[in-house]
């Protein structure tokens, strides 16, 4: 059986924290794709494991946004300014 790996993510990141309504990740930066550049891959795969989820993210520049996505399908980004550090402050970065 061949399994199908064209949806597996390239960017290299960790999924720091999950609740009932939200996904965060992490871009881990490690000379791979980025999120940012992964989009499509990240959503699908986050979306597998945790569907319907919103999907918020630190990019390698270590701003915070959100993959939008409907159904696991990567729609566009949206800048999340109301994630200041302060409300960050639980996030271990690596």
């Amino acid at each position: 059986m061949r399994i199908d790996t064209s949806m597996r993510p390239r960017a290299d990141y960790q999924v720091i924290k999950t609740t009932e309504q939200m996904v965060w990740l992490i871009d881990l930066d490690k000379g791979s794709m980025s999120v940012t550049n992964d989009a499509e891959r990240v959503v699908a795969s986050v979306n597998a494991t945790w569907p319907e989820r919103r999907i918020i993210y630190r990019d390698s520049m270590g701003q915070w946004g959100e993959l939008m996505h409907e159904g696991g399908r990567f729609i566009t980004f949206r800048p999340t300014p109301e994630l200041d550090p302060g409300e960050a402050a639980w996030i271990k970065m690596p």
